[in-house]
């Protein structure tokens, strides 16, 4: 996706109301604002999130683009099959995530929480991402930045990481199920009581 591409998807929001609209659509009241796009997904690409998500749940909706701005944020929300591809979510992003697409995305200083599932993170930025107890099963992981992130007790299960740059981070008392770290790209993330199986 190209810089003016998510420009113009950024640009259509600036009517407060489509917004409004399209706020009150997540959480179940009305109808999206745009037209679904060419993969029958609800079309909420490029929108600002400056508002709570609380328990909202969504499915099929595409929000590449889209950022958490202010007091923008998920809470207790269920995500399945939604695109979240370039996206900036650098705020508070839980609780369940099932093949969601956060590839590209910026979850730089995020605090992440609850269970992604199946959902893909190539080339994502990671940096500085804190999380505690949260659980990954069967997630993507190529080209990931972690660098700075502290994700502790943590459950990476039957996740791939290819390529990924860490260090200055911290995975201790983490675990690791059929989830292979090239030692050499571990830097000096802190491993304290992190166990693979």
């Amino acid at each position: 996706m190209k810089a003016s591409e998510i420009k113009m998807l950024r640009d259509r929001w600036s009517d407060p109301k489509t917004c409004s609209n399209a706020i009150a659509f997540i959480h179940g009241k009305g109808d999206a604002p745009f037209t679904r796009t060419a993969e029958q997904n609800e079309d909420l690409r490029g929108l600002p999130v400056s508002a709570m998500l609380r328990e909202a749940s969504l499915e099929y909706v595409d929000m590449s683009a889209a950022t958490l701005e202010g007091f923008g944020q998920f809470i207790e929300c269920s995500l399945r099959q939604c695109k979240l591809v370039k996206g900036s979510f650098t705020t508070n992003l839980g609780n369940a995530f099932y093949t969601c697409d956060f590839s590209t995305a910026t979850l730089a200083g995020a605090m992440v929480r609850g269970s992604f599932t199946e959902c893909d993170f190539t080339k994502s930025n990671l940096t500085g991402c804190m999380g505690v107890q949260c659980r990954f099963v069967r997630c993507r992981f190529h080209q990931t930045n972690f660098r700075k992130a502290t994700l502790i007790q943590c459950l990476f299960e039957n996740c791939s990481f290819e390529q990924c740059k860490f260090g200055n981070g911290s995975l201790a008392s983490s675990r690791f199920i059929d989830s292979k770290i090239a030692p050499e790209t571990l830097g000096n993330t802190l491993m304290e009581n992190a166990v693979f199986e």
